[in-house]
């Protein structure tokens, strides 16, 4: 059974199964739903996939050939991952308001249509607002990995700008020393 239909039957004490009122109200709490379920990408399971691969491919680089040029790939990746979040809590204020609106409680008198409409709708609504939440704690999670990133970048350089620095300085005593012989 779909989301959509699970919406609109409710079962009584007796076992019976009844079709509830459904409204376009409900149907657009559906369609959101759906929509962001839906992934844009046709490999990814979710959209943000491909920011979890970037980053491990990111952090391969940074174990394997550290250099500062990776630090511009880890920045944009860093306001990229802001953007989503960002776009994130739009979406989670956008159904917030709308749940607030279709709340019968926020009119002045609620007609009984209203009051019986409102669980189902608020229940799709509320499963939205949970995967947004939850999607909002997964890119926070890699935003810190991202940023765990640029802090192993930047000591990787720094002890190989370390050890350039001292095999240049061996040079340049061994050079000074042994050319004049």
């Amino acid at each position: 059974m779909s989301r959509a239909e699970t919406a609109l039957i409710r079962s009584d004490p007796t076992a019976v199964v009844e079709l509830g009122p459904a409204g376009p109200d409900l149907l657009i709490a559906v369609m959101l739903q759906n929509v962001r379920a839906r992934s844009l990408l046709p490999d990814e399971e979710r959209n943000y996939d491909m920011y979890h691969k970037y980053a491990s491919k990111l952090d391969y680089q940074i174990n394997q050939f550290p250099r500062r040029r990776l630090l511009h790939d880890i920045q944009v990746l860093h306001e990229e991952l802001d953007v989503v979040r960002r776009v994130n809590h739009w979406q989670h204020e956008c159904i917030a308001n709308f749940m607030i609106l279709l709340n019968p409680n926020y009119f002045p008198r609620p007609t009984k249509e209203r009051k019986s409409m409102f669980p189902a709708e608020q229940a799709a609504l509320q499963r939205t607002l949970e995967s947004l939440a939850i999607e909002d704690g997964e890119l926070e999670a890699l935003n810190h990995r991202v940023l765990d990133l640029r802090n192993k970048l930047r000591q990787s350089v720094e002890i190989l700008e370390e050890d350039h620095g001292k095999a240049i300085f061996v040079f340049t005593m061994v050079t000074t020393i042994f050319l004049p012989l």
